[in-house]
């Protein structure tokens, strides 16, 4: 009887280290991948936030919670010169090249569809904007010259880079075709 006691109190004693260190294991909140282990196959992985790093430590990949208010899922991937970076959500494409490139965002929400390219070269800043919501299409146009150009629906709106309007074409209410060109003051010609 006296070695059933001792063997149950030694195969509790062996449960309770085991336990002990499966929650010293789990209380850590960042794992490393170990690469001289040998590779697994598993049918799922769970967690919170996936780093893909490189030989320098240098995060590339990250797969996430979407931080925004909508939540859902997130995808971010870095350049190798950490400037760049294209993110993917559940409601939205970006890709941005930093201060020295630019931006491609492609986006939907509850206003409609959104499309925005805007980037700098040699000769300026240039920006293409398009939007599809509730009030109608817009279509918005930068030059390097810092004017734009604004589609509306069936209305044209050209301004300089004062921001001053210097052109319109539009249909009046009676189905005339108008165009309404001005000095750079905003004065009709």
């Amino acid at each position: 009887m006296k070695q059933k006691i001792e063997k149950a109190a030694y195969l509790c004693l062996g449960a309770l280290i085991a336990l002990g260190g499966y929650f010293c294991g789990t209380l850590r909140d960042d794992v490393n991948a170990q690469s001289e282990l040998e590779s697994q196959d598993f049918k799922t992985v769970r967690c919170q936030k996936l780093e893909i790093v490189d030989s320098e430590g240098n995060v590339l990949i990250t797969l996430r919670e979407n931080l925004s208010d909508e939540g859902g899922g997130q995808v971010t991937v870095v350049g190798k010169d950490g400037k760049g970076k294209v993110e993917l959500s559940d409601d939205s494409l970006t890709i941005d090249r930093g201060l020295s490139g630019g931006i491609v965002k492609l986006s939907v929400d509850d206003d409609g569809s959104h499309v925005l390219i805007s980037g700098k070269n040699k000769k300026g800043a240039v920006l293409l904007k398009a939007s599809d919501s509730h009030a109608g299409g817009v279509v918005v146009v930068a030059g390097h010259s810092g004017g734009m150009a604004q589609l509306n629906g069936a209305h044209v709106v050209i301004t300089n880079s004062s921001g001053q309007v210097v052109g319109r074409l539009y249909v009046d209410k009676a189905g005339n075709g108008i165009i309404d060109i001005r000095d750079k003051s905003g004065k009709k010609k």
